[in-house]
């Protein structure tokens, strides 16, 4: 009895290894990007900033990973950040998964603070949006950061700042 309780130890602490191995691998070595950051829409609701993401797994073990947490930064202070979603995505072996679209809401006054110019541009940047159908976040001169968490097999991983705009 002893032995089976003694190996069933060693496969659990196998098991977790494994698991937390590939996980800390995924999360030094994959790359969550964000593809087509842009301005959605512009309203007296704000500023709704949308992107997607996609994530690659750079392993040779497919993984699980949930929807990113992504938070967004101007001038080292938090602008918005998405809520967080239940939602799992299963990424095969040196893959890449394309994930949902995530929406940031950014109220009018807390970007008029970084972008003084913004109220006025109100018109011309809506103008912009129906003729090309969105607009380039480069377009609001707002330098952007972001970082997300993300759970990588049921671990938790957190990024550094990255760029943006």
């Amino acid at each position: 009895m002893k032995d089976i309780l003694t190996l069933g130890v060693i496969g659990g602490l196998l098991f977790f290894g494994f698991r937390l191995f590939s996980a800390k691998r995924l999360g030094d070595k994959s790359v969550v990007r964000t593809l087509r950051p842009r301005v959605h829409k512009l309203n007296a609701n704000g500023l709704f900033i949308r992107m997607e993401l996609e994530v690659d797994n750079p392993t040779a073990a497919t993984v699980t990973v949930t929807k990113p947490v992504v938070y967004l930064y101007t001038k080292g202070q938090l602008l918005a950040s998405t809520a967080p979603d239940s939602k799992v995505y299963t990424i095969e072996p040196m893959a890449t998964t394309q994930l949902d679209s995530v929406e940031f809401r950014v109220s009018l006054l807390e970007a008029g603070r970084y972008l003084a110019s913004l109220p006025g541009r109100i018109k011309e940047l809506n103008e912009i949006r129906r003729r090309e159908g969105s607009i380039e976040l480069s377009a609001l001169g707002i330098p952007l950061e972001y970082s997300y968490s993300i759970y990588v097999n049921d671990l938790r991983f957190e990024s550094g700042r990255l760029q943006l705009v």
